[in-house]
């Protein structure tokens, strides 16, 4: 079956620095690049970036979940400020049909760890949708893994964890917090 629905794409050009190491410590960096950037177009003050970044040492997690948690955003902005942060578009995982073809693109517990599932796949490119478009290491991964173009969309964190159990059927790994 065909996709149900629609991709919103976004015009914005640049995209926040990215971390291209997968080393945890430019974890942390581009954690704190992520959060300045959220200071600097006003969405958190540089108090609640300071208190997010310490319970997430203290607890772990992404970044945009912690303040999520902590109430200093609310979802739909973080994922409209990431979306345009990232230059992709949006995508409601839950109007999308994934057929076997593309269940099998990806291994289950690399798609559960990076948080990203295949939703289209054309001759020579695939779309993903992942809750962090802005993982350049694992989007290196899928295109070394597929030999295709990736692009990326992005998702939020509750339909893709809905939409990876649609899609590997049978129980989730523990969620990345």
């Amino acid at each position: 079956m065909e996709r149900q629905g629609a991709v919103t794409w976004n015009d914005q050009p640049e995209a926040l620095p990215l971390d291209e190491s997968g080393d945890p410590e430019h974890q942390a960096i581009a954690a704190l690049k992520l959060g300045e950037w959220l200071c600097v177009e006003g969405l958190i003050t540089p108090k609640q970036l300071q208190h997010a970044l310490a319970h997430q040492a203290e607890y772990g997690g992404k970044l945009g979940e912690v303040l999520i948690l902590l109430g200093y955003v609310e979802r739909s902005g973080f994922m409209a400020f990431l979306a345009e942060a990232a230059g992709v578009g949006t995508i409601h995982l839950a109007n999308y049909v994934i057929t076997d073809e593309q269940r099998g693109v990806l291994p289950k517990e690399f798609a559960a760890q990076h948080e990203i599932v295949p939703i289209s796949r054309s001759r020579d490119s695939l779309t993903v949708a992942m809750v962090y478009p802005l993982d350049t290491d694992a989007l290196r991964n899928v295109e070394t893994m597929t030999g295709l173009e990736v692009r990326p969309v992005l998702c939020s964190t509750e339909e893709f964890w809905s939409a990876y159990e649609r899609i590997y059927a049978g129980a989730a790994p523990t969620r990345n917090a």
